[in-house]
This record gives C-alpha cells, structure tokens and sequence, in this order.
C-alpha cells in the first residue's frame, strides 16, 4: 500500500499544499530575525520542491506508459498464441468442450461446433440430444467410460455419432475429470475427427479382404517368399493341396529345401529385380511325399507387410509334360 501511495501525485501535491500554506507565516517570522540575504536563500527550497514535482510527475508519467506498453506486448502475445492455438485446431480438426457439473453449463469451442455441425452453442439439454446421437453400439459404452472417468480422472476412447445434418463421424476424444476438496467440478475434453481415418482404415480391410479372397481362391498355386533363403511368408490354399503341405508347414520353410535345382532358383530371383517386372520359367520342386512336379512359374515383385518379397503364381504342368513326353513316344 506504502508503495503506490509515494508513487501517487496526489501525495506530493497534498505535501506541496501544507508546504505552501505554513511557509507564509515562517517568511514573516524569519524576515523580523534575519537579513534579506538569508531571506533570499529561503525560496531556493520552493524552487527545487517545484522542480522536483514536475520532474516527479514526468518520471510517473514514464513509468505508467511503460507499463502500459509491456501490458500490450503481452497481450499481443497472448492474442497471436491463441490465434495460431486456432488455426492448429483447425488443421487438425481438434475441439474443446467444458461442462461445469455444478451449474450444468456447457462450452464448445467453435472447432468443435464446426466439427459437430453445430450452428449454435448448446445448452444442457442440447448436449444431452448430442449424446443421444452417438451411435447405440457406442453409447453402451458411454457408461462405462464415464465409469472409468470417475475412478480414474482421465479416459480415452473413440466413437461414432451422427451429426444434425445427418453424417457419420468418427472422433476420438480424451477427457478429464476435474475435483475440488473430493468432489467432481468439471470435465472437460479434446476431440478429435478421425472419420478420414477411419473410413480409410475401412477402406484398407475392405481391400484386404477382397484380394485375401482372391488369394485364397485362385486356381493356382500362390507363393510369397522372401529373396534371402527363399523363406515362404505366406501361401494360399491351392499351394497346401497342391504340395501337401500344411500352411504352418509351409511358412518359414525354404524353396531351397524342396526345389530339383536350387541354383536355377538364385539364378530366376536375380532375374526377377533385374527386369522388375513379371516373368515366365519353368522348374521341378517335390512334394511333401517326395514325388516330382513341373511347374509354371509366373514371378513378380511386391510389397509384403513392408518388405520386398517374390510373388510366385505355381501352375502345375506335371501331367501336361507327361503327355508330351508320350506323344513323342509314338
């Protein structure tokens, strides 16, 4: 308090007021006692009380427009992180939500209104209507994360929810629960859509599905394997029927181990990055019974699980080389 009370004009101005007042009546008490020299020296103190007054007055003025100016560089601060805090929320598609437990109000930021197709900020009962949007197989599970929120104070998790204008998003959402002396006050959370990711997830499996079809299904036998050791990564069903071996045995088995002539096969492998594309060959391997085949081969390169593997389309031309072996016999 002592500090702002000397920082004050109106202090000294009350200070020169008494000054000025009491030193009439101690002028006309000094000029009966004393000569005019000594009389002159006595306004000198008035002069340097005015002086030291406006100096005073200038050097609070300066001050104040200091104090002024770091208040608007820290507000401009503040004002360029909120604004770049937006535009990060907006690339991101991140919203904020609030919800005071205790008075029931509800805030959303305008990236979260933007994400739910919001026009205009809700109201308690509004976000009880949004949750009643959240698609039922997630709102089951509303309840127990609200459950998990309370014993644990802070809860992920993911979900669907229907918008006012009727589309399907996926968002995730982290949320925490706010206390004060043992008693929940607030809760608050960050959402996210996700929903191009999701829908590009769906995508992928969709994709995966359809071609592990294909896959399984082809005619053919379909090997994939690794260039070094020739080490199977995966065969299709035809491939187990057509070898006799099972798909357990078959993975992390080397072609070496089953191939007539295992130099012939480095030799189509290194022909097989040398030209990038696929290419024929024929060869012999054996059965799990140790009996021959002849095989088609049509070998190209892929991307398997990260990796470059070989993929090889096995067809079997046992029985079609026999018959030309006959023909030439007659």
């Amino acid at each position: 308090m002592n500090k702002f009370l000397f920082k004050s004009p109106f202090f000294w101005l009350i200070i020169l007021a008494l000054i000025a007042v009491g030193r009439p009546f101690y002028y006309i008490y000094l000029a009966r006692h004393l000569d005019s020299f000594f009389l002159f020296m006595l306004f000198i103190p008035p002069v340097v009380i005015v002086y030291l007054w406006f100096a005073f007055r200038k050097l609070f003025s300066e001050l104040k427009e200091q104090e002024e100016l770091q208040a608007k560089i820290v507000s401009d601060k503040l004002e360029k992180s909120e604004e770049m805090l937006r535009i990060a929320s907006k690339i991101a598609e991140i919203g904020y939500w609030e919800e005071n437990l205790s008075s029931g109000e509800i805030y959303f930021s305008d990236e979260l209104n933007d994400i739910l197709d919001i026009d205009k900020p809700l109201d308690a009962e509004g976000y009880r209507n949004l949750l009643v949007a959240i698609h039922s197989g997630d709102r089951e599970r509303f309840s127990l994360v609200l459950d998990e929120l309370d014993a644990s104070g802070e809860v992920e998790w993911d979900y669907s929810i229907k918008t006012v204008k009727g589309e399907t998003k996926y968002l995730f959402e982290r949320t925490i629960l706010e206390k004060k002396n043992g008693a929940a006050c607030k809760r608050m959370g960050v959402v996210q859509d996700i929903t191009a990711r999701k829908i590009a997830e769906q995508e992928i499996i969709q994709s995966q599905q359809y071609y592990k079809g294909l896959f399984d299904g082809a005619k053919d036998a379909i090997i994939l394997f690794y260039p070094e050791g020739e080490i199977v990564a995966d065969v299709n069903e035809r491939a187990c029927q057509m070898y006799g071996f099972s798909r357990d045995e078959f993975i992390g088995m080397s072609l070496l181990a089953i191939s007539k002539y295992p130099g012939r096969g480095a030799e189509k492998i290194d022909e097989t990055f040398r030209v990038k594309q696929a290419h024929h060959f024929e060869t012999t391997q054996f059965k799990k019974d140790g009996s021959e085949i002849q095989l088609d081969i049509t070998a190209s390169l892929i991307d398997f699980r990260g990796r470059e593997v070989i993929l090889s389309i096995n067809q079997d031309i046992t029985e079609a080389r026999r018959a030309e072996e006959r023909i030439k016999l007659l």
